[in-house]
């Protein structure tokens, strides 16, 4: 912690904050959760969605074999639109937002 002493004003307290620091505070650890969380699903669920779209329903359905890639990639990318759907409302629906801290000062 450094302090800064002004010129005929109060003395102003600067604490260092850097990326480390804001990630262990307590009030940080839930939406990082969530981010990880999000962030896991976004990289494993549209994986596992092609492939067994492509492996067991595809194959079902009595498509043509070149439609395959086509059928899975679309189920793919939809599974990715619901996460990331999902990952907005989620974090919109977060109970306290920035304007509370400023009502707090004043």
């Amino acid at each position: 912690m450094a302090t800064l002493a002004g010129t005929g004003e109060a003395e102003r307290v600067l604490v260092k904050t850097n990326l480390f620091t804001s990630l262990k505070s307590k009030e940080n650890r839930k939406p990082l959760r969530k981010l990880y969380a999000y962030s896991v699903f976004l990289v494993v669920l549209p994986i596992f969605t092609f492939f067994v779209t492509r492996d067991y329903l595809v194959r079902k359905l009595d498509l043509e074999e070149k439609r395959w890639d086509l059928v899975s990639g679309l189920a793919a990318i939809l599974v990715t639109n619901i996460i990331i759907g999902t990952y907005i409302v989620d974090a919109f629906s977060e109970p306290g937002d920035g304007n509370q801290h400023k009502k707090k000062q004043l």
